[in-house]
């Protein structure tokens, strides 16, 4: 799906389900001057993902 950002670390578990919530259309119109000079692509698209974990019971690590 992507990345997360650089200072993220995901909680440690055994199970983590990603899910794309929304996909955003973004247009390098909407960027700001600095970045928007280094834009390759006049649009693209950027997916907003749900992460959703919880702590495994030793069933289901096991089998």
């Amino acid at each position: 799906m992507g990345r997360l950002a650089g200072k993220y670390s995901l909680p440690t578990t055994a199970k983590i389900k990603a899910s794309v919530e929304t996909i955003v259309w973004c247009h390098h119109d909407q960027s700001r001057p600095e970045f928007a000079s280094r834009l390759n692509c006049e649009h693209w698209y950027v997916l907003l993902p749900t992460l959703t974990w919880c702590e495994a019971s030793p069933d289901d690590i096991h089998g």
